[in-house]
């Protein structure tokens, strides 16, 4: 399987084995320490995606951005069952002490996830698989990287999406984006902190993407 791995181009992806359970594929996939490769489970066929190394990047600088928010864990690219497949997301969050209908959780579910990607639509298809009745996920952010850079954000419980070109940002209209706190929170025994809402600076978000785009 490494041999497997290392033969993959930036971007390209294979299935590794077919015919496999959901549970012993999720096992395998929360084994994953490989940060240059996502897996996925879907159709009985776990499959591996070596990551741009952009991705990466990005997912490290969104959450730079975060770090002012107490009390969350950084789970990396945890992987979580959602429905009938497995997915491994590209970064994440969980609050301290969080339980789930009575259990505790150290690793599982997160109330935010985030992925980056190049596909528009295979994002926004992703996206709102996070937000499915089998996750506990409430807020998935994507980031779509390109000529444009696009940032989403999907809420569970809210009927609209937000969606801003990063290239096209107007001061004072929609350069900020706010982030839930009930939301993120949810279900940890710590409280959240007292506003309603993190304002994450998009303008910042964008310059810091393009630095470290440009860099690489």
């Amino acid at each position: 399987m490494e041999k497997k791995l290392e033969a993959l181009n930036f971007g390209e992806e294979i299935v590794l084995k077919n015919n496999i359970s959901l549970q012993k594929a999720h096992g395998l996939m929360r084994r994953n320490e490989r940060y240059a490769f996502r897996l996925s489970f879907e159709n009985r066929k776990l499959k591996a995606r070596r990551v741009v190394p952009e991705v990466n990047l990005v997912a490290t600088s969104l959450l730079n951005l975060l770090r002012p928010l107490p009390k969350l864990w950084s789970m990396g690219n945890v992987s979580c069952i959602v429905g009938n497949r497995c997915k491994e997301a590209d970064m994440s969050l969980v609050p301290e002490h969080r339980t789930v209908k009575g259990q505790f959780l150290t690793q599982g579910f997160c109330t935010l996830v985030a992925e980056i990607l190049f596909d528009k639509n295979q994002l926004l298809r992703s996206l709102r698989q996070w937000l499915s009745k089998s996750t506990s996920v409430n807020i998935a952010i994507g980031i779509k990287l390109g000529e444009e850079i696009w940032f989403y954000m999907f809420v569970r419980g809210q009927k609209n999406h937000v969606q801003v070109n990063l290239n096209k940002l107007q001061a004072g209209v929609d350069d900020v984006v706010k982030i839930p706190l009930k939301e993120l929170y949810d279900g940890s025994r710590t409280p959240k902190p007292d506003t309603d809402y993190f304002n994450l600076n998009l303008k910042l978000l964008f310059l810091v993407l393009l630095q470290e785009i440009l860099l690489f």
